[in-house]
């Protein structure tokens, strides 16, 4: 599994969103972001499908 840590700011390798790692989830990575409505979301994806974001 790639090493991110938390706090760290990601996105998706096919375009997303700014988001936030939160922790390991099993053999995924936890983020949150903050969609267009201003609401909170949450989801894990695997590290093959995250790039961190510069």
């Amino acid at each position: 599994m790639s090493e991110f840590k938390t706090g760290q700011v990601v996105r998706l390798k096919s375009g997303s969103p700014k988001m936030t790692i939160k922790g390991p989830d099993g053999d995924a990575w936890a983020v949150q972001w903050i969609d267009r409505n201003g609401k909170l979301q949450s989801d894990s994806f695997h590290a093959d499908m995250l790039d961190l974001f510069i």
